[in-house]
């Protein structure tokens, strides 16, 4: 499938330039040459661990409260293509930044938990005092019982439809919008927020409902994933079309979003030009 994925683009690029006059042979040369580059390359740069990306967002903490630092990981997507060998580098990746609190923003498996075993009690190793997650749409195509038993395995707290204070953050978390197929209904965030809140920061696995949530509370922090920033072209173009937003960060006023390109990626193990991420956010005065 990510082969095609370039081919498709490879072939679109090349059926534009023989419109204009290219010569045929030549064309068929570069078509051959660019897909096996561009897809060994995808394959040989996601066998690396993702990278650490940190942004540090003030006036999150009370004056002279020390930093807290906050580690986001999201979209592993578990799927048979992963080592466990990738998975104790991720966790070691994670273990070096001494987090004091690691959130799970949704997509963990698209098999069998019984095939995964392995792979969770690898991501056990995760050392922070506190973990947390929420669902993502394929937590509820895999099952939703089975997520929740994995992340009770792995050490998280799920904290769909729930909220919880640590320290001077008051994290909400809410389900993936699918689940409501399967009974499982999202909460008004302002409702799971105390009145006191110092800063507001919000789990919500896909990106689209950002101006909807400040609405109900203005001046929000949401952590989403879900885009993986295209991950193979031509599917950037198509995401952005979709949410506007591939990654990074956008504003709403007081409120700010960020979206992670993913710390794995979905289907092939294969990624062009968006690197996979472990995301680190330290929250300072």
């Amino acid at each position: 499938m990510g082969s095609l994925s370039i081919l498709v683009v490879i072939a679109s690029i090349s059926s534009i330039a023989q419109a204009l006059g290219a010569p045929v042979a030549m064309l068929q040369w570069g078509v051959a040459i660019s897909s096996v580059g561009l897809i060994s390359l995808s394959l040989f740069l996601n066998q690396y661990s993702p990278s650490i990306v940190t942004h540090t967002l003030r006036e999150c903490v009370p004056p002279g409260t020390p930093p807290v630092r906050i580690i986001q990981i999201t979209d592993i997507h578990l799927n048979g293509l992963k080592s466990v060998a990738w998975i104790q580098t991720l966790v070691d990746t994670i273990n070096q930044e001494k987090p004091d609190i690691v959130v799970f923003t949704g997509d963990f498996s698209d098999i069998s938990a019984q095939l995964i075993q392995d792979h969770c009690a690898a991501l056990a190793a995760i050392q922070a005092p506190v973990k947390l997650a929420v669902s993502g749409n394929h937590d509820f195509y895999t099952g939703y019982l089975d997520f929740c038993s994995a992340m009770k395995t792995i050490g998280f707290e799920v904290l769909d439809n729930r909220g919880v204070t640590v320290g001077p953050v008051h994290f909400v978390g809410l389900p993936d919008q699918s689940g409501q197929q399967w009974g499982v209904e999202r909460a008004p965030i302002q409702t799971l927020i105390p009145d006191d809140a110092h800063t507001v920061i919000l789990l919500d696995h896909r990106p689209e409902a950002f101006t909807q949530h400040v609405l109900q509370y203005p001046t929000l922090i949401q952590l989403s994933g879900h885009t993986h920033a295209g991950q193979l072209p031509p599917w950037g173009a198509l995401v952005w079309l979709r949410y506007r937003i591939t990654a990074g960060w956008r504003r709403f006023g007081s409120a700010r979003l960020y979206v992670s390109r993913g710390t794995s990626t979905w289907g092939p193990p294969m990624r062009l030009f968006k690197h996979g991420e472990v995301t680190l956010m330290l929250l300072s005065d």
